[in-house]
């Protein structure tokens, strides 16, 4: 994403598709054999599908299944096409089992990209009901059940026995100490995962500084704006290769979790709140009127962005707080 009258940060890496530059000659032949040349790009990379991350579904969710739902599609000069992406599949789907979609996209220069994508279909999970719940009787209400008070006499003589006894099992019950599960806080210490470390979807990657850098590290991911700090009050701004170690960040979604370990060992789990596709110029590909520049990189708090590669010229990012 362009960033103003910043050069962009390319995080598509050195193999992104480039259009082929040829020359056509034109013109009309004489004695003196004048031609005039012109050149015309073409485009021989073939268009994107993108998948959202889901592939189970159940017997209730398949009511309301669409094939076409949350897929999208871009191409390098087309932009975003998800209009042209094609289905085949099948049309009712009755019990569980594994059903396969064939996708197709054909962008205006003729390529063409196809996938394959298996959804499998599970029965509902089974409900438990009210009278089900209540079969088992509180722990509690059975001991008070069966330890009913029953009256006790004895003599004067042992009044004081019966007393003291009775202070003791009281003494012991107060200074039961019952664990108290430890307050969460928003920033700990985690000893169980590296300093300097995003983690979202079972990965673990690491990062570095490297603000205002014209492309991403070739390795891992790198802190664009802000320092990684995960109590400082201020948003950091990652980016990362795709292909590469952060191609994961295509499959985020809101609500997704995501954990930053800062270089001191304190460590933060943001929600995903917002997934935008972003042309270079900081556009959101999907709406024209809607620049996204302000609240990917200017708003202030305690929050992150992800920003990876879909195209050449069309990145996908993620913001959480």
């Amino acid at each position: 994403m362009k960033m103003k009258s910043v050069k962009l940060l390319s995080v598509m890496g050195l193999v992104a598709g480039m259009g082929l530059l040829v020359s056509t000659i034109s013109g009309s032949q004489s004695t003196n054999a004048s031609m005039d040349a012109s050149t015309q790009t073409v485009d021989c990379e073939k268009p994107m599908i993108l998948f959202p991350n889901t592939f189970e579904l159940t017997m209730d969710q398949v009511k309301e299944f669409d094939p076409l739902n949350g897929v999208k599609g871009y191409d390098n000069y087309d932009g975003n096409i998800t209009n042209k992406i094609k289905v085949e599949g099948p049309s009712v789907i009755a019990e569980p089992g594994t059903y396969t979609f064939t996708y197709t996209l054909k962008d205006s220069s003729g390529n063409v990209d196809k996938k394959v994508r298996t959804y499998t279909v599970v029965e509902n999970q089974p409900k438990q009901s009210v009278t089900e719940q209540k079969t088992t009787e509180p722990i509690a209400e059975v001991m008070e059940e069966n330890n009913q008070f029953q009256p006790i006499e004895v003599a004067e003589s042992e009044v004081g026995q019966v007393t003291t006894e009775s202070q003791e099992t009281v003494t012991e019950l107060e200074t039961t100490a019952v664990p108290q599960e430890p307050s969460s806080s928003v920033v700990s210490t985690q000893e169980s995962i590296a300093p300097a470390t995003i983690s979202f979807l079972g990965q673990t990657i690491s990062f570095i500084q490297c603000n205002g850098a014209p492309e991403a590290p070739n390795v891992g991911a790198g802190t664009w704006t802000g320092t990684g700090a995960v109590n400082d009050q201020l948003p950091t701004h990652f980016i990362g290769h795709n292909p590469g170690d952060f191609a994961g960040v295509m499959n985020i979604t809101i609500g997704t979790p995501i954990t930053v370990v800062d270089g001191n060992g304190n460590a933060k789990t943001y929600v995903v709140y917002e997934v935008l596709d972003v042309a270079d110029d900081g556009i959101n590909a999907n709406d024209p009127s809607d620049d996204t520049w302000a609240r990917v990189i200017e708003d202030g708090g305690e929050r992150i962005s992800l920003q990876t590669c879909i195209t050449d010229t069309v990145n996908r990012i993620v913001l959480a707080r």
